[in-house]
């Protein structure tokens, strides 16, 4: 029982960080009764679940991450930025493939907002 909320507390505490990252990083309010504000979360929930799961993603899809790199690059900078803060605080390094993910949902949150 402590154990869980332990882990509840670390990935409640993780999942606020990327949140906040990403707002300052783009300077915007996320608008929370938003579907893609609301996608963005559970991606992010099932992301943290994965990282303290020791379940990342691997690296197989360079050629998506490429694409969406070049597609998307604002929203790129961003799962970047996320992957500096990971490293930074837990030592680990996100594969391309979770970053590829993060951008695509990242920039989806970017259009929704831009279109406001």
């Amino acid at each position: 029982e402590e154990t869980e909320s332990k882990d509840g507390m670390k990935y409640a505490k993780m999942i606020g960080s990327i949140v906040n990252l990403v707002r300052y990083t783009l300077n915007m309010k996320l608008d929370q009764e938003n579907i893609h504000y609301s996608r963005f979360i559970t991606h992010v929930k099932f992301f943290v679940e994965r990282f303290y799961a020791d379940k990342l993603l691997a690296n197989q899809e360079n050629e998506l991450f490429e694409q969406i790199a070049n597609l998307y690059p604002q929203a790129m900078d961003v799962a970047f930025k996320i992957k500096d803060y990971i490293k930074q605080v837990h030592g680990n390094v996100i594969p391309n493939d979770e970053l590829t993910y993060l951008a695509v949902h990242i920039h989806r949150l970017i259009s929704y907002q831009q279109l406001k």
